[in-house]
C-alpha cells in the first residue's frame, strides 16, 4: 500500500518551518511558522497562527496557540 502523505492544495500556503502530518488536508488555508497540522486534520479556508496546533475538521477558522475561533459568517 502506498504511504499516506499530506494533501496540500496549491491554494494553500505552508511556512517552510510548519509541520503538516501525513493524512492532513489543506485547501485555501495558511499555516504559519512553527504551526503543527495533526494527522487527519482537514482545513478549509483556515489560518493557523505561528506555533499553534490544528486538529480535526475546520472550516473558516483561526487557530491560535490559545484556542480556535470560528469565523464563519
Amino acid at each position: 500500500m502506498p504511504p499516506v502523505t499530506p494533501s496540500i492544495d496549491p491554494s494553500a500556503f505552508v511556512h517552510p518551518r510548519a509541520t503538516v502530518a501525513d493524512g492532513a488536508e489543506l485547501v485555501r488555508s495558511i499555516a504559519g511558522e512553527g504551526a503543527t497540522i495533526e494527522p487527519g486534520a482537514k482545513l478549509f479556508e483556515t489560518v493557523v497562527w505561528p506555533n499553534a496546533t490544528a486538529r480535526g475538521s475546520l472550516t473558516r477558522a483561526v487557530v491560535t496557540p490559545f484556542g480556535t475561533v470560528d469565523v464563519r459568517g
